[in-house]
């Protein structure tokens, strides 16, 4: 897998990593957009494609954006924006920031089924 879409990504089937899901800026503004739209790399200028149909052929993975509560992500007024990016992003997989720590049946047990 690899951070963000490139050509050799595109060419070769590569999945493509969100290490920072969950933060609507990096989700959304940033990975959820370059996979649709392509982009400007920063440091070169060099335009990446878009890869909008990796989901297809390829695993879409990542890891929650680190958090200090992940009430952050599972509480009931935040979760419905985290399904939505699963949904727009077609995220394969998460790990290996997780709440595999948090204890079963805790607070946010149910929002963490319903993810």
């Amino acid at each position: 897998m690899i951070r963000r879409p490139h050509q050799i990504a595109l060419d070769n089937n590569i999945g493509l990593y969100n290490d920072m899901f969950g933060k609507t800026d990096h989700t959304v503004q940033e990975f959820y957009s370059w996979v649709t739209n392509g982009y400007n790399f920063w440091q070169t200028g060099e335009y990446h494609p878009a890869m909008a149909d990796a989901w297809k052929s390829s695993p879409i993975g990542g890891e929650f954006a680190p958090t200090n509560e992940w009430g952050d992500y599972f509480s009931p007024m935040t979760n419905s924006s985290i399904m939505e990016y699963l949904q727009l992003t077609h995220v394969s997989w998460l790990g290996p920031s997780s709440p595999v720590n948090y204890s079963p049946n805790g607070q946010y047990q149910n929002e963490i089924n319903r993810f």
